[in-house]
């Protein structure tokens, strides 16, 4: 039995997703869908709320932009965490190295050995689609360290010891990298490659993404980089020099934002992990986006 969470904000978004459970989870369910159309809770707050409404052992986070492509999902859902018992976070996309440079779950478009994928992206541009299927290791559960917000399921225990960040946080970005980090200190989080789901929408890493990345980045500097791929040194420089390059395009003529990473990077002793000549050109190309102008 699951109890279902989503943070609603349109109703016939969440009636359609309600549609696609009802003929897919295959369980017997509850939604508990938190009327967020007004903008009174951040999701972290809504999430929260959630939990203290839900009632069953099982408990689903989820988008209201989605919809299911795999019969009796819930079933699944079910016996991977009674076969698991140390499973804490089930999703159906995440990375299995979490940089020091501010990035998001993901960093990589290209989806190479850290990244684990099991979706269908829909693109409103030419309304398009686009399965995205990565599984490096050929497994159908992979660890990872973090999983996308998109869809991720966890249990009553868990929640029980860790909620949403709603004092550290606000807003609507970053609840699903820092739930995954608190998760992973006690249990496994993972991807499945057993569900999958289609998402309608292509998220936002607008300037308050960027902000709210940057204090993740400080709540969890302790602990970064998270290595659970066991990448060698250059490998891991690598993944840093990805990651520093997914977010510059996002800080073009933003001298306060540029200013904040730079910060980080320089905090956080990246060069250790990149090497004096990388480093010298994260810097470089941080100044020269401080000066550039936004083309339209």
């Amino acid at each position: 039995m699951i109890s279902i969470i989503i943070c609603s904000r349109d109703k016939e978004a969440l009636r359609s997703v309600s549609q696609s459970l009802a003929a897919t989870i295959g369980v017997p369910y509850e939604i508990i869908a938190i009327d967020n159309s007004k903008g009174r809770y951040t999701i972290f707050q809504a999430y929260n709320v959630g939990i203290e409404k839900s009632k069953f052992n099982i408990l689903c986070f989820m988008h209201e932009d989605i919809s299911f492509e795999t019969y009796m999902w819930g079933e699944k859902v079910i016996e991977s965490f009674k076969s698991n018992k140390n499973l804490g976070l089930l999703g159906v996309a995440g990375s299995s190295y979490k940089p020091v440079v501010p990035s998001g779950w993901s960093f990589d478009s290209a989806c190479s050995q850290t990244t684990y994928m099991n979706i269908v992206q829909h693109y409103k541009a030419g309304n398009t689609q686009n399965k995205i299927y990565n599984n490096p290791r050929n497994e159908s559960l992979s660890q990872v360290v973090a999983v996308d917000g998109v869809w991720f399921c966890t249990t009553r225990s868990v929640v029980a010891q860790f909620k949403f960040d709603d004092i550290y946080f606000s807003g609507f970005h970053c609840y699903d990298v820092d739930f995954s980090l608190t998760v992973l200190q006690k249990y496994e989080v993972a991807v499945t490659f057993d569900i999958l789901i289609n998402h309608f929408s292509e998220g936002s890493f607008n300037d308050s993404w960027i902000t709210e990345t940057i204090k993740l980045h400080e709540k969890w500097r302790k602990i970064l980089p998270v290595n659970l791929e066991g990448l060698l040194a250059n490998e891991q420089a690598r993944e840093e020099f990805k990651a520093f390059h997914a977010i510059l395009p996002r800080l073009i003529g933003k001298q306060a934002l540029c200013k904040d990473v730079s910060k980080q990077i320089w905090k956080n002793n990246v060069q250790a992990l990149v090497g004096i000549k990388k480093f010298i050109i994260m810097n470089l190309l941080l100044v020269k986006k401080t000066f550039e102008v936004v083309r339209s």
